[in-house]
């Protein structure tokens, strides 16, 4: 039920004008983390999903079409979960003018690059 309501919390928000960096992703779930369970009906919690869903869904079609091309992947994914602490913690390993820049889908592909490393 949590995802069908999520989802439809997804589809429902307005398409980005460009793309959330690293800096603003991160701003923004430091500023949650304080809210406790409450934090799940928030508006921008709600905005960071979905931005992690579209970086997850964009990285994947590259990786696929990369593997179809016959091209090198990214990183190529086993089973496994991942967890937010963890994606905090190679975000923040970034330095801090390069958040500044950086979309959040490249930070988390470095992030995935480098917990699901090809070969």
């Amino acid at each position: 039920m949590r995802r069908v309501i999520l989802a439809l919390m997804v589809f429902a928000l307005p398409a980005p004008l460009h793309a959330m960096t690293v800096a603003t992703f991160m701003a923004k779930w430091e500023a949650l983390e304080g809210e406790g369970l409450s934090m799940v009906l928030s508006q921008d919690f709600a905005e960071l999903e979905a931005e992690i869903e579209s970086a997850r869904l964009s990285l994947r079609e590259e990786r696929v079409a990369a593997q179809l091309g016959g091209r090198a992947q990214a990183y190529c994914p086993t089973r496994g979960g991942l967890t937010m602490p963890q994606l905090l913690s190679h975000l923040s390993t970034i330095p801090e003018t390069s958040r500044a820049a950086m979309p959040f889908r490249e930070g988390l592909k470095s992030f995935l690059s480098k917990k699901f490393p090809c070969g």
